[in-house]
């Protein structure tokens, strides 16, 4: 016994002090390191789209992030980053970035210029319906936002009631994740 509580600080600095967590947990020592409460999971999903902190497995269909990297981060820049360009909006949120109508996301939605990046459940429906609410990646906006062939200022310019046709050429797919989350 002695001998593996004298190996113990080398075991942990082999295997690390925390075990591959889901998105939530993740976002709960991250933000209990940087004192940020409140930390959303988006956060964890955008570090694992930028792989500073990879999905290395899964849990009932969940993806599990590394626990060692988890433990070794410590880039308060890049989780700034990662709190702005994953933050989800749902598409009255789109509409307020974008700084255009409603209608107007709506078209960017239907000729695919824009995709959901994630679903979630809607307070005023029953979970057994499914996801109904579509969320957007801020980062996937401000892809838009820098986009020739869109042009922003025609669209926000066009009179309530009338159709904004401003984005020119064929639609190319969208800069959103088609899955619900890294690693899946």
């Amino acid at each position: 016994m002695d001998a593996a509580e004298e190996q113990l600080e080398e075991i942990r600095a082999a295997i690390g002090s925390l075990p591959d967590v889901g998105a939530s947990r993740a976002a709960a020592i991250l933000g209990r390191r940087f004192g940020i409460e409140g930390l959303d999971y988006a956060v964890v999903w955008e570090l694992a789209r930028t792989d500073a902190i990879p999905a290395v497995g899964e849990f009932k269909g969940h993806p599990l992030y590394c626990g060692r990297a988890l433990e070794a981060f410590h880039d308060r820049k890049l989780l700034e980053r990662a709190r702005q360009s994953g933050e989800l909006l749902q598409v009255v949120g789109v509409a307020r970035y974008l700084a255009v109508r409603r209608s107007d996301v709506m078209h960017l939605v239907r000729s695919r210029w824009l995709r959901p990046t994630s679903w979630a459940y809607s307070y005023y429906q029953p979970k057994k319906w499914g996801p109904q609410v579509a969320l957007y990646r801020r980062g996937d906006l401000d892809v838009l936002l820098t986009h020739p062939a869109i042009y922003w200022d025609e669209v926000r310019a066009t009179p309530r009631g009338r159709p904004s046709d401003r984005v020119s050429g064929p639609a190319v797919p969208a800069t959103a994740t088609e899955s619900r989350r890294p690693g899946r």
